[in-house]
Protein backbone atom coordinates (compact mmCIF):
# COMPACT_ATOMS: atom_id res chain seq x y z
CA UNK A 1 0.00 0.00 0.00
CA UNK A 2 1.47 3.58 -0.70
CA UNK A 3 2.26 5.97 2.02
CA UNK A 4 -0.65 8.86 2.93
CA UNK A 5 2.63 11.34 2.54
CA UNK A 6 5.63 12.70 1.59
CA UNK A 7 6.49 12.18 5.27
CA UNK A 8 4.98 8.60 5.60
CA UNK A 9 7.54 7.95 2.54
CA UNK A 10 10.48 9.64 4.00
CA UNK A 11 9.82 7.67 7.43
CA UNK A 12 9.71 4.36 5.54
CA UNK A 13 12.48 4.63 3.59
CA UNK A 14 14.38 5.45 7.13
CA UNK A 15 13.00 2.69 8.87
CA UNK A 16 13.78 0.36 6.19
CA UNK A 17 17.61 1.75 4.96
CA UNK A 18 19.31 2.90 8.27
CA UNK A 19 17.22 1.41 11.35
CA UNK A 20 17.02 -2.00 9.46
CA UNK A 21 13.23 -2.68 9.80
CA UNK A 22 11.06 -4.37 7.36
CA UNK A 23 8.15 -2.30 5.95
CA UNK A 24 5.40 -1.19 8.29
CA UNK A 25 1.91 -2.07 7.38
CA UNK A 26 0.69 1.79 6.65
CA UNK A 27 -3.02 3.21 7.79
CA UNK A 28 -3.65 0.39 10.11
CA UNK A 29 -7.53 0.85 11.38
CA UNK A 30 -7.51 -0.02 14.90
CA UNK A 31 -11.31 -0.15 15.81
CA UNK A 32 -10.64 0.14 19.62
CA UNK A 33 -9.23 3.49 19.17
CA UNK A 34 -11.11 4.00 16.14
CA UNK A 35 -8.76 5.61 14.00
CA UNK A 36 -5.33 5.09 11.85
CA UNK A 37 -2.11 4.64 12.65
CA UNK A 38 0.61 6.28 9.99
CA UNK A 39 3.10 3.39 10.40
CA UNK A 40 3.20 0.05 11.95
CA UNK A 41 5.22 -2.97 12.89
CA UNK A 42 2.71 -5.80 13.85
CA UNK A 43 5.00 -8.22 14.66
CA UNK A 44 6.86 -6.18 17.05
CA UNK A 45 3.90 -4.48 18.58
CA UNK A 46 5.36 -1.31 17.61
CA UNK A 47 3.50 1.93 15.73
CA UNK A 48 4.62 5.66 14.85
CA UNK A 49 2.49 8.39 14.10
CA UNK A 50 3.86 11.08 12.39
CA UNK A 51 3.37 14.78 12.64
CA UNK A 52 3.56 16.81 9.59
CA UNK A 53 4.70 21.04 8.73
CA UNK A 54 1.26 21.90 9.04
CA UNK A 55 1.41 20.56 12.78
CA UNK A 56 4.57 22.95 13.49
CA UNK A 57 4.11 24.49 16.71
CA UNK A 58 1.08 22.85 17.60
CA UNK A 59 0.06 20.64 20.03
CA UNK A 60 -0.12 17.22 19.45
CA UNK A 61 -3.58 16.89 18.35
CA UNK A 62 -4.48 12.72 18.41
CA UNK A 63 -2.94 12.33 21.68
CA UNK A 64 -6.69 10.47 22.66
CA UNK A 65 -6.05 8.04 19.64
CA UNK A 66 -2.25 7.25 20.58
CA UNK A 67 -3.65 6.56 23.68
CA UNK A 68 -6.52 4.57 22.93
CA UNK A 69 -4.25 2.35 21.09
CA UNK A 70 -1.64 2.19 23.69
CA UNK A 71 -4.65 0.67 25.92
CA UNK A 72 -6.09 -1.31 23.65
CA UNK A 73 -2.91 -3.08 22.38
CA UNK A 74 0.15 -2.72 24.93
CA UNK A 75 1.97 -1.41 21.76
CA UNK A 76 4.90 1.00 22.03
CA UNK A 77 4.35 4.47 20.48
CA UNK A 78 7.19 6.49 18.96
CA UNK A 79 6.41 10.04 17.48
CA UNK A 80 8.64 11.88 15.03
CA UNK A 81 7.87 15.18 13.77
CA UNK A 82 8.80 16.42 10.35
CA UNK A 83 12.20 18.32 11.42
CA UNK A 84 13.00 15.05 12.83
CA UNK A 85 12.59 12.87 9.87
CA UNK A 86 14.18 15.46 7.33
CA UNK A 87 16.60 17.18 9.45
CA UNK A 88 18.13 15.02 12.08
CA UNK A 89 17.65 11.04 10.24
CA UNK A 90 20.30 9.83 11.99
CA UNK A 91 19.08 10.51 15.07
CA UNK A 92 15.87 9.42 14.44
CA UNK A 93 16.79 6.82 12.40
CA UNK A 94 18.75 5.97 15.97
CA UNK A 95 15.52 6.44 18.45
CA UNK A 96 13.54 4.55 16.20
CA UNK A 97 15.95 1.26 16.32
CA UNK A 98 16.09 1.86 20.11
CA UNK A 99 12.27 1.35 20.08
CA UNK A 100 11.83 -1.59 17.67
CA UNK A 101 14.73 -3.53 20.38
CA UNK A 102 12.66 -2.03 23.21
CA UNK A 103 9.74 -3.48 21.63
CA UNK A 104 11.14 -7.27 20.45
CA UNK A 105 12.19 -7.49 24.23
CA UNK A 106 8.20 -7.10 24.82
CA UNK A 107 5.05 -9.39 24.52
CA UNK A 108 3.02 -8.06 21.50
CA UNK A 109 -0.69 -7.77 21.57
CA UNK A 110 -2.66 -7.42 18.52
CA UNK A 111 -4.90 -4.78 17.96
CA UNK A 112 -8.92 -6.22 18.04
CA UNK A 113 -10.04 -5.58 14.75
CA UNK A 114 -7.68 -4.38 12.64
CA UNK A 115 -6.85 -3.99 8.88
CA UNK A 116 -4.75 -1.99 6.66
CA UNK A 117 -6.59 1.04 4.68
CA UNK A 118 -6.01 3.98 3.42
CA UNK A 119 -7.81 6.84 4.66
Amino acid sequence: MPTDSLLETLMVQLARTVAGLPDPVRQLWVEAARGRLDLAWLDLGLFVELDGQQHAGQPVYDARRETAVVAATGWLCGRFTWHEVVYLPTSTARRLAALADQARRRPVGQPARSSSATR
